[in-house]
């Protein structure tokens, strides 16, 4: 479960790159902050759910807006009329609605 941490922070990573000059929604930053960072000790597996909800959260979290920016990103030439709840998800990351 703690592998995900490395992958939630790659994802993070590359998606602050498609925007560099625009901060991340904060919500967004407070959930990855809370999933990462963290170290296993033989202790967390007696409070394995409250340990580790936070790391998968976050991995969730990170790897919902990746799936938007790819499929939107094939999918739209132009903005569209009518936002796709995805696409309106994704640009709320960006702190654009």
């Amino acid at each position: 479960m703690f592998f995900l941490q490395h992958t939630t922070e790659e994802i993070v990573k590359q998606l602050q790159a498609l925007a560099p000059h625009l901060p991340l929604n904060e919500w967004f930053m407070e959930v990855v902050k809370q999933g990462t960072g963290k170290e296993f000790t033989p202790a967390d597996n007696a409070n394995w759910l409250p340990v580790t909800r936070p790391i998968l959260e976050a991995f969730f979290h990170a790897r919902y807006f990746l799936e938007m920016a790819c499929k939107y990103g094939r999918e739209l030439k132009e903005p569209p009329e009518m936002l796709p709840s995805g696409w309106a998800a994704f640009l709320y990351l960006y702190n654009l609605r």
